[in-house]
């Protein structure tokens, strides 16, 4: 039988710290948890940051959203799908590759035709 979770406790204290955080990196996170939990070992702050970013793909707070880049390290490249979790996605970010696509297809439509009316 599984212990109670005890509400004061570093961990949870940590997921409600975690929950309040969700604007921030991953190594900002760590350097907030680092002040919160002095004590506490690297590698468990880091265990607590992947379980809260588990625990929020599983709740639906974490949202896989789609994108197509076509620049690399500021220069252009061939256009590639690049997929991210996020914590507050935008209402026209697409949630699928193929809305991804359409999406660039119509940016680049757009550029297409500002170009041909500036001839």
């Amino acid at each position: 039988m599984a212990r109670q979770k005890n509400p004061n406790g570093t961990r949870q204290m940590a997921l409600r710290a975690l929950d309040e955080m969700t604007h921030l990196t991953r190594a900002e996170m760590l350097i907030n948890l680092r002040e919160m939990f002095p004590l506490a070992a690297e590698d468990y702050l880091k265990t607590l940051w992947a379980t809260h970013r588990r625990e929020s793909k599983e709740s639906g707070a974490l949202i896989e959203v789609f994108s197509i880049r076509d620049t690399k390290d500021g220069k252009p490249c061939r256009p590639f799908l690049k997929s991210e979790f996020v914590f507050h996605p935008t209402l026209t970010a697409p949630r699928d590759a193929s809305e991804a696509k359409e999406q660039y297809t119509h940016t680049q439509k757009m550029k297409i035709n500002q170009a041909n009316q500036l001839r």
